[in-house]
């Protein structure tokens, strides 16, 4: 490893262990802001790995973080956070694995990609019938 490649690696570890300590030295709202941020920043760079290297729109990354999102804030107040996690975890696996149940390959000028489609239609047709 180079000494940059050492240095790198030693900034990360020192910002890794600064955020860790985040929850001991804010108050609750800075608490709150540091978790929103965090979110956003694992949202954003999921969408960056995506986009950003095949140059399509992706809603996926959205939708699924929303479920898990909305999964959570429903069952916070019943179940303990970590338990919220892991059923956010299983409702979104559920969700994405019938989405992706209908993909195909198609070309759209730089050469071959799988599209998923997902029916929207009828998971409308499903909520408003439920």
């Amino acid at each position: 490893m180079t000494v940059q490649g050492t240095i790198a690696v030693a900034a990360l570890a020192v910002l890794v262990a600064l955020l860790a300590a985040v929850p001991w030295f804010v108050s609750d709202y800075g608490l709150g802001f540091m978790v929103n941020l965090m979110c956003y920043l694992v949202l954003t760079i999921a969408w960056v790995l995506f986009s950003g290297t095949t140059r399509y729109v992706s809603l996926a990354t959205a939708a699924f973080f929303g479920i898990g999102a909305y999964t959570v804030a429903m069952l916070v107040k019943e179940l303990p956070i970590y338990a919220c996690f892991g059923i956010a975890l299983v409702v979104g696996t559920l969700v994405a694995v019938p989405a992706d149940y209908k993909s195909r390959v198609i070309d759209l000028g730089r050469g071959p990609v799988t599209a998923s489609t997902i029916p929207w239609g009828d998971v409308a047709t499903a909520f408003h019938s439920t």
